[in-house]
C-alpha cells in the first residue's frame, strides 16, 4: 500500500462516520508521523483527528451503531458500545478495541460520541515512506 492509499483509507473512514453525523462545523486535522509499531523504521502513518460540538438530535448510540455498520463494510472489525470515559453518556466505536493498543497493521480508528460533543480520531496502518518526501499538514 502506498501512503496515498493509506491517506485515502482514512478518509473514507472519517467520511462514512461524518456521513452518518451530517452537522456541524468539524475542523479535521492532520499529519503524516512515524510508525507507532516497534522496529517501524521506514515505516510511515496518517493521522486525521477532527472534533464537532453539536447537540444531536438521536441518542449517540444510534449514530455509533450506524457508523459500526459502515466500518464494518469498509473492512474493519469493530468494537461498539457505552464508553465510561468521559461520562456514561457518551458511545464509543473503536477498530481495535478500546485500551488494547494499535492494529497489527499499526492502524487506529475510534469515535466517541456524546450528545455534545463528537471525536473521530484514525492513525492509518504503516506504510512504506519517508517523512521528508511528504507534503505538510494540509487542514
Amino acid at each position: 500500500m502506498t501512503t496515498e492509499e493509506a491517506k485515502t483509507e482514512v478518509v473514507a473512514l472519517y467520511s462514512s462516520a461524518k456521513a452518518v453525523i451530517a452537522t456541524g462545523d468539524w475542523k479535521p486535522r492532520t499529519f503524516w508521523g512515524p510508525c507507532a509499531l516497534n522496529g517501524g523504521d521506514g515505516l510511515v502513518q496518517w493521522s486525521l483527528a477532527a472534533q464537532v460540538f453539536v447537540d444531536l438530535p438521536e441518542e449517540p448510540h444510534v449514530y455509533g451503531q450506524e457508523i459500526s455498520e459502515r466500518w464494518s463494510d469498509l473492512g474493519l472489525d469493530p468494537e461498539a458500545g457505552p464508553d465510561a470515559t468521559p461520562s456514561e453518556s457518551s458511545y464509543l466505536v473503536s477498530d481495535p478495541p478500546k485500551m488494547t493498543g494499535v492494529r497489527a497493521d499499526g492502524g487506529l480508528t475510534q469515535i466517541s460520541i456524546s450528545p455534545n460533543v463528537v471525536f473521530f480520531r484514525a492513525q492509518s496502518r504503516c506504510v512504506p515512506g519517508r517523512l521528508a518526501d511528504l507534503q505538510a499538514p494540509q487542514g
